[in-house]
Order: structure tokens, then sequence, then C-alpha cells
């Protein structure tokens, strides 16, 4: 009976996988298709998107304001007047015309141009800056059900161990060779890696409805992903030219653009208005009336108080302010960036590490088991030394997994801090 035991426990795993399992009636993604997916479904980047739209559109507009303004006009008034003999008569007026008017220097116009300007490189930077989280997010996911799905097949295997020793001890006990507390122990470690699978089935359902959160699935789809658990250790990094190339650092710095953009428009009343316009107009007592007229101006204009001088001192002086802050923010931007790069960098590394650390310790306890399975069969070890050894084997195999898991989900994090999008 113990032989059978042996037999059963090297046959179960030799046969962990290393790619999550999949359903006939599934949907079965890859990775690349799951970017994809995301790419053109998921809420927070589409918003992302619309807002960089709306920003460049913004920005387009904001040329109207150097352009010459042109209208045409067609009037018609009928009015009655009293002549001299003190009759009344009816009369018909018609007038059309063509005004045309620029500003030929308005610095209003020229700050709004910077800011609309500003806001768009905002607004592109913040769509990387959400790209790349979203790419974080749906990592996380995907490498979190392919977790599950390698855990339930690890953790059946676990309870097809369990349950061949809770029928040995059983029948051993049942003779007289084992313990009372023998046979509770091995019925109560059954019970648990059976209540282990039940959560297994309940994390994978949790994981497939978060990945088809981050994939913008309205509706849960029963998705099942091939892959595995990637992940390498990075060499030494340049990591100032890193810096500047993340999202985090492109929005400090289209922050401090735009509060460059405010200073110039709190500079704005200091500087005089100058424009032109020019009409030329028809007017008579028919529909097309041929008696012309024109006129030309030019306005030269420069507030005084009100929203004058007074007033841009504060302005500019609340520019400068937010200027200086702007500043600040770019500077801690950099410098938490940084260090954030050297702790995932590190954590990379010793997730990488601790992998081929926890496969080795993996090997040696099957190894343990293997051997201790033997003298246990021959009468050489008692049962509670050997059932030590199988407990080995699982916690070492759970942490083989389960370092894995940590190295996929430390990449997934070092992408995201230098930037790496969905479409990279």
């Amino acid at each position: 009976m113990k032989r059978a035991l042996l037999a059963a426990g090297a046959l179960v795993f030799g046969l962990v996988p290393v790619r999550a399992q999949t359903a006939s009636t599934s949907t079965v993604l890859t990775w690349d298709q799951c970017m994809a997916i995301a790419r053109a479904q998921n809420p927070a980047l589409l918003a992302a998107e619309r807002s960089l739209e709306a920003s460049a559109l913004s920005y387009k507009n904001s040329f109207n304001g150097l352009m010459p303004h042109v209208s045409l006009s067609n009037g018609y008034t009928n009015s009655d007047t009293l002549n001299a003999l003190g009759q009344y008569s009816n009369a018909d007026h018609w007038q059309a015309g063509a005004n045309a008017s620029l500003d030929l220097f308005n610095a209003q116009d020229y700050a709004s141009l910077s800011t609309t300007r500003a806001q768009e490189l905002q607004s592109r930077a913040n769509l990387a800056q959400v790209s790349s989280q979203v790419r974080y997010t749906l990592a996380q996911a995907f490498i979190k059900l392919i977790y599950n799905e390698q855990r339930l097949t690890v953790d059946r295997q676990i309870e097809s161990i369990q349950k061949t020793n809770a029928q040995m001890v059983s029948l051993e006990y049942k003779s007289g060779e084992e313990s009372l507390g023998d046979m509770m122990t091995s019925n109560a470690q059954l019970l648990e890696a059976q209540v282990t699978v039940s959560n297994d089935s309940l994390n994978i359902r949790a994981a497939k409805m978060e990945l088809n959160n981050q994939l913008g699935q309205d509706q849960f789809a029963d998705i099942e992903v091939t892959g595995t658990l990637d992940y390498s250790k990075l060499p030494e990094q340049d990591f100032p030219s890193l810096v500047a190339q993340t999202p985090a650092v492109a929005v400090a710095q289209a922050a401090l653009v735009l509060s460059r953009a405010g200073m110039e428009s709190s500079e704005v009343s200091l500087w005089p208005d100058f424009s032109a316009t020019a009409s030329r107009f028809y007017n008579g007592g028919t529909e097309l009336p041929h008696n012309p007229h024109w006129n030309w101006g030019a306005t030269l204009s420069l507030p005084i108080f009100g929203s004058g001088p007074t007033a841009a001192y504060y302005q500019i002086t609340s520019a400068k302010e937010s200027l200086a802050a702007a500043e600040e923010s770019l500077r801690e931007a950099q410098d938490s960036t940084r260090s954030l790069l050297e702790q995932d960098w590190t954590s990379l590394n010793e997730d990488a590490d601790l992998v081929a650390a926890n496969r080795d310790l993996f090997a040696a306890a099957q190894q343990r088991y293997t051997e201790s399975t033997i003298r246990y069969n021959a009468g050489l070890m008692p049962f509670e030394t050997w059932i030590l050894s199988v407990s080995d084997l699982i916690n070492f195999k759970q942490g083989y997994l389960g370092s894995e898991l940590n190295a996929a989900l430390a990449e997934a994090q070092w992408n995201s801090a230098v930037g790496k999008g969905l479409g990279d």
C-alpha cells in the first residue's frame, strides 16, 4: 500500500504545467491579443484619447484669434414719414455691406495659443501615463489568471497525494500499524487540500472578472489566457536617461509648460491692443441698392484701471508662484521617479534570483520525498518524520510557483515604471 503512494506522488508532480489550462468553450487570448483589445476598449484609455483630441482641436481653434474677421450683411426696413404737407408716406430702405476687422496686435491671442498648446502637451503626457498604467493593471490581471490556473493544477495534484495518504493511513490504522492521531492528521490534510482546490476556482473567477474589467468588457466573458509567467534579470541601467522618458516626469514637464503659459497670460494687461476695421456698404430704396459708402479706422487701447497695471501686478505675482511650484513639482517627480526605478530594478533582480533558489529547494524537496518514502516503505522511518517530507514537497512547490508570480509582477512593475504603454 505504501509503495502505491510513492508511485502516485512521483507521477503527480511530474505533470506540473507551465501554461494556463484552457477550456473548449472559452475564448483563449494571448498577451498581445489582450493588449490589442484593451487599446480598443479600455474606458480609461479611450477617455484619455478623447481628452487629447479635444485639446488638439482647442489649440487649432485658438488660431482663429489671429485671423481677420469678415462678415456680410443685408437689411431691409420700412417706415412712414411725415412730409411738408402733413401727409404720411411709406419708405423702403435697403442696405447691403461687408465688414472686416483685424487685431494687428493682441497679446491675449498669443497667450491663448501658448495656453492651448500647453494643454495639448499635458493631455498627450497624460495619455502616455494612462496607457502605461492600463498596461500594468492589464498585466497584473493576465499574470494572476495564469498563476491561479497553474495553482489550481498544483493544488489538485496535492489533493491527489493527500487523498492517497489518507486512504493508506486509514488502512494502516485499521490494521493496527498507525495511530488514531496519524489517521486524523492525514484526513485533516485531505480536507485542507479539498478546500484549497475549491478556493482556487473562486480565485480564478475573480481573476477572470478583473481581466474582463481591464479589457473594457461591459459583460463578463469566460476568458482563458495562454502564456507563461515571464520574467528576466536586468543589467545595470542608465537611470538618468530613463527618468527623462517616464510618463510621470513628462506630465510634470507639461504642467511646467502650462505654468509658463499662465505667466504669459498674466502679462497680457501690460500690452496695448491695436486693431483696424474697414467696411463698405450700399443703401437705397431697392433690394440691390447702388449708393456706396465706406469707412475705416484703427484703435489703440491700453487698460489703466480695473484690468490694467494694478490687476496685472497680482496676476503676475500669482503666476510666478505657480511657476515656482511647477518647477519644484518637476524636481520632485524626477527625484521620486529615479528612486522608484532603482527600487523596481532591485526588486525584479531579487525576485528573479529567488525563483532560481526556490527551484533548487523544490528539487531538493522532491529528492528528500523520494528517499523518505523508500525508507518509510522499508519500515526505517516513522510516520511523523515521513509526513514532514510530504509537507516540504507541497510547501516548496507552492513557494516555487509563488516566486514565479512575484518575479512576473515585478517585471510588470518595472515596465510601468519606465513608461511602457499598450503600444510598446
